[in-house]
């Protein structure tokens, strides 16, 4: 009998400490729980601020220049002469993907249409 009550007691103490490590289990779920939604909230109102640190809610009205919609876009003057091209990519620079790489990428493409004399550095790196 004294037997019984030592495995009682041991059981019973067993299912306490089981109890208490799901009271703090909850308590740690419900304060992540909270520390999220605080996070959230900070976040939030951050971003919903006013730039520049300014308390100001309202934002100077935009400007419409009038004069530029009127009016046709400036000409760019482009070289006649030999240029040199340097290009930059990954693997669409190189022609990855298509029936004939070496020719059919960006690069080469833009190359055949450059000035006689020109010169082509491509940088692009095929992966």
């Amino acid at each position: 009998m004294i037997m019984l009550v030592k495995e009682f007691g041991a059981q019973h103490t067993w299912k306490r400490n089981i109890t208490a490590m799901n009271a703090h289990r909850a308590n740690s779920t419900s304060l992540l729980s909270s520390l999220l939604i605080l996070l959230a909230l900070i976040f939030l109102s951050t971003a919903c601020a006013a730039p520049g640190g300014s308390t100001s809610s309202t934002f100077p009205p935009r400007t419409h220049p009038q004069a530029a919609a009127t009016q046709p876009p400036a000409m760019v003057h482009i070289p006649s002469g030999p240029i040199t091209y340097v290009a930059l990519g990954a693997s669409d620079a190189v022609g990855v993907g298509s029936d004939q790489p070496g020719s059919q990428g960006y690069v080469p493409l833009v190359a055949a249409h450059l000035p006689k004399g020109s010169h082509l550095v491509n940088l692009g790196i095929s992966g």
